[in-house]
């Protein structure tokens, strides 16, 4: 029996339906962190068992099973990882790396690379100053509160290692090896191998869409900018550099229907002060079909983190025919070479070409682009790789 441990969040919603696509339904037990109805944008009506937040009870829930049963997690941060050490479980463990989980954990620990200058400053000042210097302003007490704070993270770091370390399989695209040395980077002590696997990234519906018509000279580009509100997405220091790079009547749209609702909040009042009512913030949440109609109106996508991320964000606007401007740091961009993908771009290109002509080349690559995403993210890719893993 696979058991498969998830967060409530909307990559899972596909991802328990793919169980039932391959006919594994009666093989797979689905355990959901927290109660019900706990996330508004994960919704199932498959029978699935929520295990709640108590560490105690989960344990409870995992030491129930058999050492022939495999663990599937999916957000494998040090709450369930540290879970499952302390049980000493015998079953093979196998983790979908999200993200977060592993580039963002713990705490502060990752700060340096995964947040840029502008954006650092101010999340610094609404998430940590306050924490520990608003109450006692006496420079002793804030060196130790820092000292402590440090220690600790020192500490969680540690314990993240032996997490790691218990891990037997990473499921990984599978030209996903600049990702997976990435992580062994960061955490030296994993010595999991690597295997097939992605969530739905919505190619097969992105990819019935025709073309948007290449703006005119006299016609505004719309530009999307993010996949969300997580200050790891450097809204800040991307509006700082995108101001004067645009051309002056370029709108921007900026995804924040989701995420850190303090970072939401800055990243609105400065894209509206440095581009005025050309800043578009975008704060519903869109189903599937509603968000790959939207993604076709817009020209260039433009995604400023430094760690992965937006994974379906940049595969759907390139099977549109869409260039995607990124950090080289992200290891997505390296995926994507790796996979032969046109129209990815350095963001520093951004200001120094002609974005009009960029965009006619990514319509006329988008054909050859869409076959080699779908080779590596098609339904049918990504539910062969699914069929593989459970029924190993």
């Amino acid at each position: 029996m696979n058991y498969h441990i998830i967060i409530q969040d909307k990559f899972f919603n596909d991802y328990i339906e793919d169980i039932y696509r391959i006919h594994e339904e009666d093989n797979n037990i689905v355990l959901v962190r927290g109660e019900v109805n706990g996330n508004p944008f994960f919704h199932t009506d498959r029978p699935v068992e929520y295990i709640g937040n108590n560490p105690e009870l989960i344990a409870k829930r995992l030491g129930q099973l058999s050492p022939n049963d495999h663990i599937i997690v999916a957000w494998y941060d040090l709450f369930i990882g540290e879970i499952i050490c302390r049980l000493n479980l015998k079953n093979e463990l196998y983790v979908y790396p999200l993200g977060a989980d592993f580039y963002c954990e713990p705490e502060w620990w990752h700060d340096k690379w995964v947040y840029d200058p502008m954006t650092y400053r101010k999340y610094m000042s609404v998430e940590m100053l306050p924490r520990f210097f608003s109450k006692r302003p006496w420079r002793w007490y804030r060196g130790y509160r820092w000292f402590v704070f440090k220690h600790e993270m020192k500490k969680q770091y540690e314990r993240k290692l032996e997490t790691i370390r218990r891990i037997d399989y990473l499921i990984m695209p599978e030209h996903s090896q600049k990702s997976y040395e990435f992580v062994k980077r960061l955490y030296p002590t994993l010595r999991a191998k690597r295997v097939c696997g992605t969530f739905n990234q919505n190619v097969n519906k992105a990819v019935d869409y025709g073309l948007k018509p290449i703006p005119q000279k006299n016609e505004a580009l719309n530009v999307l900018l993010g996949n969300s509100s997580d200050p790891t997405g450097n809204h800040l220091d991307a509006i700082k550099f995108l101001a004067g790079r645009l051309e002056k009547d370029s709108q921007i749209y900026c995804l924040l229907s989701y995420g850190d609702f303090a970072s939401r909040d800055w990243t609105i009042a400065y894209g509206r002060k440095v581009f005025g009512d050309r800043f578009h913030p975008v704060l519903d949440f869109m189903q599937k079909d509603e968000f790959v109609s939207f993604m076709l109106s817009m020209d260039i996508v433009i995604e400023y983190h430094n760690r992965s991320q937006a994974a379906g964000n940049i595969i759907t606007a390139l099977t549109l025919g869409k260039p995607v401007f990124m950090k080289p740091t992200s290891t997505f961009f390296s995926h994507l070479n790796a996979i032969g993908v046109s129209s990815v771009h350095s963001v520093r290109q951004i200001g120094e070409c002609d974005l009009r002509e960029i965009i006619k080349v990514a319509q006329n690559n988008k054909t050859e682009n869409t076959r080699l995403i779908r080779l590596e993210y098609s339904d049918e890719t990504r539910l062969k790789h699914l069929k593989a893993l459970l029924c190993n």
